[in-house]
């Protein structure tokens, strides 16, 4: 969470219910956790707060993935499964 402490993101460009037939859904394992009383459907400044948890997230499933790709080096890249071998 440090990462995103302080980083200002950019505003939702349309943070209202779009009018007619949707896709949109009440998130009921969202809705599930502890909000502590704050529906960021109301709350900006909640929403806000969830969005830099949920880029924090995102950041560590992404370094993970890294260390992971970095460790398996080019011994995938000349699996001949996954490649021809040729750079």
């Amino acid at each position: 969470m440090d990462l995103y402490a302080g980083v200002e993101l950019p505003p939702i460009p349309h943070p209202e219910k779009p009018e007619g037939r949707i896709t949109w859904h009440g998130s009921s394992e969202f809705n599930s956790y502890n909000r502590w009383n704050k529906d960021p459907r109301k709350d900006a400044a909640f929403a806000t707060e969830v969005r830099r948890h949920y880029a924090a997230c995102v950041s560590y499933a992404d370094k993970h993935v890294g260390d992971i790709l970095a460790k398996l080096g080019k011994r995938l890249f000349f699996h001949p499964v996954v490649s021809s071998g040729k750079a």
